[in-house]
């Protein structure tokens, strides 16, 4: 938190400039994110499902890059990367996921935009307590809807859905943000993440949600 409110006051202490970020055709993005657990836990023979109870709020790392080249009907090419862990009175947790996804945009007005596309996410998790390990991973297909709104060149808003089911295993990433570009090159970032995964295992399931806000910075080419 301390992280994210060092980064929106510095925001506001730097200068805006005439920025369109829609032109740009590499994007990247680190974030820290402040990420509270829940969900209904581990759902299989020595498993608990208070798991998430007693794990707590950590900080956890997002990465994301998006290529967009200038040409008509090519899709936009992104990837990203999250891992949260957590460790606490003897129960270790370890969430992760890495995604890529394609993407149309299509723009409603100058300034208004939507995107459509699919992709797959690899999601993991894992729960380790006393020695003994229980964890999972899968790659689920999504669906993608995102949409985007540039009230002034400098200022960009952006929000997006990942959701998809393979089996048992579920995906659903939500995300939020506002982008303030001070310079050509560079941006701050700020928003609100949620995420739920569902993992198979070889003889039940395991389920963890986090949500929070997040922080960080943009690097535009």
């Amino acid at each position: 938190m301390r992280t994210a409110a060092c980064l929106l006051a510095t925001a506001a202490l730097l200068p805006a400039v005439d920025v369109d970020s829609s032109d740009n055709l590499l994007r990247l993005q680190v974030a820290g994110w402040w990420a509270t657990p829940g969900g209904d836990g581990i759902d299989a023979p020595g498993g608990a499902d208070d798991v998430a109870d007693r794990l707590d709020s950590a900080p956890a790392l997002l990465a994301e890059a998006t290529v967009d080249l200038p040409i008509p009907f090519l899709p936009a090419l992104s990837a990203g990367f999250t891992l949260w862990e957590d460790d606490r009175d003897g129960l270790e947790g370890t969430a992760s996921d890495a995604w890529a996804a394609v993407t149309w945009g299509i723009d409603l007005l100058d300034y208004l935009g939507v995107d459509l596309g699919v992709g797959a996410h690899r999601a993991g998790l894992a729960f380790t307590e006393s020695g003994v390990e229980i964890d999972g991973d899968d790659l689920v297909p999504v669906a993608v809807v995102g949409a985007f709104v540039h009230p002034i060149e400098a200022l960009e808003a952006r929000a997006a859905l990942h959701v998809g089911r393979l089996g048992d295993a579920e995906v659903l990433a939500l995300q939020a943000q506002a982008t303030w570009y001070a310079t050509d090159l560079l941006g701050v970032a700020a928003g609100w993440r949620w995420y739920q995964a569902t993992v198979e295992l070889d003889d039940g399931t395991a389920d963890l949600s986090l949500n929070g806000p997040y922080a960080g910075l943009v690097l535009t080419f």
